[in-house]
């Protein structure tokens, strides 16, 4: 049987005492974490023995087990101290690691959990909240902010809109919208006109709207540019190893395209006219998963807002303030108080085996 000389210091014994090595025994062990995420390296070590000043032959040949439900793992690596990479299979399950010189003591372990990734993870957030510039409410949201003569200053040709009853003001704004060819573009933009009209202020989305985003090289570009969606997504995960529990929220940084419609295409589709340019957007990750250590899989959820709404600056735009239908849109939401609104435009994008 082996002996070793130890360290001890109690009341009684002030010195160097034999001790078997049988009878020393890990008492505690730590890690500074609670909970973990797959392929994350989980750091354990022995805090103390049952003896003060263990040999390091005696510390360096400690064993270590890892119990997942009705698994055992014992590792290979022994020492006072070791990485435990998590692996994808232990996901919603809790860990039991246990350390020991001769045998296992239920007494000396420590648990963790390993959590699942949450099913959506906001992402990427524009400078600018929709419908916000800044702190203030856009120029383009705002309603029966003006007068008779201050939008006659704009230009004398809104006189002929100002005096206009307002059931022929809409009909200046339909037959705007007629002029778009595409059936479909028409039916939405009229749908668009139904809304404002209800004078609710509140979101509006439609179909046709998500599928046009999906179609559009200007999204492809958002998306896929050096300084895009993926690229910043990339980036950041490689940052933090994957964990996106540790991802924070980033405001303002996609430095890419903003997302518009204002092709030659865009204009006969009658997106030029619902939407042209935009002025927010919100990213979520889905379903997202770790599938090795630097690979990923998820969904991007796409959202990107604009306004449905015309402000001083626009209508001073010859191609606006020569056309009848955008001057009795202004008139309509400057003057008579019909309010504008947000538009919001959502489109999925699958990414699979994704490398960071």
């Amino acid at each position: 049987m082996a002996i070793v000389l130890i360290s001890c210091k109690d009341n009684r014994i002030t010195g160097k005492v034999k001790v078997s090595v049988q009878d020393i025994l890990v008492t505690k062990i730590h890690t500074e974490y609670k909970s973990c995420v797959p392929f994350q390296k989980i750091r354990c070590n022995v805090e103390k023995f049952n003896f003060d000043n263990v040999p390091t032959e005696i510390r360096n040949n400690v064993s270590w087990l890892v119990k997942v439900d009705k698994d055992e793992y014992v590792l290979k690596e022994k020492g006072e101290f070791v990485d435990i990479e998590i692996k994808k299979e232990w996901v919603g399950q809790n860990l039991i690691v246990m350390a020991y010189l001769k045998k296992p003591n239920i007494d000396v372990t420590l648990s963790l959990y390993v959590n699942p990734f949450p099913t959506c993870k906001l992402f990427a957030i524009s400078e600018n909240e929709p419908g916000m510039n800044g702190e203030m409410i856009a120029e383009d949201m705002l309603y029966g902010d003006e007068t008779y003569d201050s939008i006659l200053e704009i230009g004398y040709l809104f006189k002929f809109q100002l005096n206009q009853e307002e059931k022929l003001l809409w009909a200046d704004m339909n037959y705007l919208m007629d002029l778009v060819p595409s059936t479909s573009g028409n039916k939405n933009l009229k749908a668009l006109i139904n809304y404002f009209k209800t004078n609710s202020g509140s979101e509006f989305s439609s179909e046709y709207m998500n599928i046009k985003l999906k179609e559009s090289s200007s999204l492809h570009k958002f998306l896929h540019d050096n300084f895009g969606v993926i690229a910043t997504l990339k980036k950041c995960l490689k940052q933090i190893s994957g964990n996106i529990y540790n991802l924070e929220v980033q405001k303002g940084v996609i430095n890419s395209f903003r997302v518009k419609f204002n092709t030659f295409g865009d204009i006969l589709r009658g997106m030029a006219l619902a939407v042209d340019d935009t002025s927010a957007y919100k990213i979520f990750l889905l379903d997202y998963e770790l599938v090795s250590p630097n690979t990923f899989n998820c969904k991007l959820k796409v959202d990107i807002y604009d306004h449905f709404g015309l402000d001083k600056s626009d209508v001073s735009k010859k191609i606006f303030y020569y056309g009848a239908g955008f001057r009795a849109w202004y008139v309509l939401q400057h003057l008579k108080g019909y309010k504008p609104f947000i538009t919001k435009m959502s489109v999925i994008i699958n990414l699979n085996n994704e490398s960071f």
